[in-house]
Formats: structure tokens, sequence, C-alpha cells
């Protein structure tokens, strides 16, 4: 197992609890939701990394290979889409938000595309069609 480590500085000064050794290999950025980091390895596993060096995974049931999957953040939720036209999104907590995962794939947008002031995915599906959903 090829173990990746992690360094947390603030202000210059490495964290407590850290350098952090954690499992896997991670190719994809890191995103920030509210106070903790969001790491997708290779093998389709989201780690939650708090800012005590705590972390925690999932399995993304869908997802085959994590190299070719997308990583994104709107400060609240976290959300995943690869090669297999599922998009999920997570709660902080790594628990799914309710309606998903949603078909899409590539890089979703967040963002409130009708102006009724609550953000919307958007994404291109498998069958090149542009979908937006409306997040809860």
């Amino acid at each position: 197992i090829r173990r990746e480590i992690l360094a947390y500085f603030a202000d210059g000064s490495l964290r407590e609890g850290f350098p952090k050794e954690i499992p896997g290999i991670f190719r994809s950025n890191v995103v920030r939701v509210a106070d903790d980091y969001f790491a997708l390895s290779d093998t389709a596993e989201l780690y939650r990394i708090s800012g005590d060096g705590s972390h925690s995974k999932i399995r993304l049931p869908d997802l085959d290979d994590g190299n070719e999957a997308f990583l994104s953040g709107d400060g609240e939720r976290v959300y995943v889409s690869g090669s297999s036209n599922s998009i999920y999104a997570f709660t902080r907590d790594l628990e799914l938000l309710y309606g998903f995962p949603v078909a899409g794939r590539g890089t979703c947008v967040i963002a409130d595309v009708n102006g009724d002031g609550t953000k919307d995915c958007v994404a291109l599906s498998l069958d090149k069609k542009l979908y937006a959903w409306t997040i809860k």
C-alpha cells in the first residue's frame, strides 16, 4: 500500500496532529468544505480530513477509477463525478445529499442559474444534454 503524507500548515507552522499518513494515491485536487479538506484516492475513496488530523472515508460504489474523476466543492458540500455518468454530492459529514447521485460527468458547475436564491448543479451527461438540478 502506498501512503501519502499530508502536511497542514497554519501561519507558517505545521499544525498539531500533522504530518499525517493517509493510505492511497491521490492525483486530483483537494477541496475545502467548511473547516475540512476532501481528497479522492485512485481507488475512488473519498477522504474527509479534519483540521486536527483525523480522517474518515467512504467508497463511491459506481466509480471504478478515482484518477478519472473530478472533485469540487461549494463551501458547504463536496461533489464527485467521473466516467460512470454519476455525480455525487455529500455533506461535510460524508452523507449523501438528498436526490443524488444524478446523471452527469466531468466537472459540475454549482451556481444559482435560475435566480431563485438556491444553488443548482449543472452538468453535461453522456446523452450530450445539459442538465440542472436544484440542490436542497
